[in-house]
């Protein structure tokens, strides 16, 4: 719906960038983003390296390419080190759906030891699921997390979380939309900018 919802800016020539969520369709626009296939990997190679070779990861059911660019690197680290993935996705985003996928992917998911959460709504329920059954993180358990939600840090140990460079990222599409501002009239630029996780 994202070109959709931005065609009267471009009818009425508001400048405007786009933040992680790409148009479909729409030929040139500013766009600034994370790599997100890096996001997926790094959580995936993370939890391969410490010797984990049954996975589970819980995801937003979404169309969106940054989502399912998370989807396709965890899949494909998994697949290239032998180890075996339970993927559960939730349609809705909110802590009550992320209980209930969390309890459906443990239905699913024998013997697992490593625990991707992809969206920090759906991890906050499935946390309060392994809280609910007496499993513990890391002892139980090893979760790693897309992104970096203050509500996990404040656990402890604190949860292993790739970080998505945010700061940067709202400062350079500030940059990219201040650029357009000042540019005259049809002279619109399109800029993209990717910044790496880590």
């Amino acid at each position: 719906h994202g070109a959709e919802n931005t065609q009267i800016l471009r009818d009425l020539h508001i400048p405007y960038v786009v933040v992680d969520r790409p148009l479909v369709g729409v030929p040139s626009y500013s766009y600034a983003t994370f790599d997100n296939f890096q996001l997926g990997a790094l959580a995936c190679q993370h939890l391969i390296d410490r010797g984990h070779r049954k996975l589970g990861f819980l995801e937003w059911t979404s169309p969106v390419e940054s989502i399912q660019l998370r989807r396709f690197a965890v899949e494909q680290i998994a697949r290239e080190n032998r180890a075996d993935l339970v993927v559960e996705y939730s349609a809705e985003i909110d802590r009550q759906a992320g209980y209930q996928a969390m309890e459906r992917l443990m239905n699913k998911a024998d013997g697992m030891t490593g625990l991707i959460f992809g969206q920090h709504m759906l991890a906050e329920g499935a946390y309060e699921y392994l809280r609910d059954r007496r499993l513990n993180i890391p002892e139980d358990i090893s979760v790693v997390m897309l992104g970096t939600p203050d509500w996990a840090l404040l656990h402890n140990p604190r949860f292993t979380c790739v970080k998505q460079p945010e700061q940067e990222l709202g400062l350079a599409a500030a940059d990219m939309l201040l650029e357009q501002i000042e540019k005259t009239a049809g002279g619109r630029t399109e800029r993209k900018a990717c910044f790496n996780c880590t």
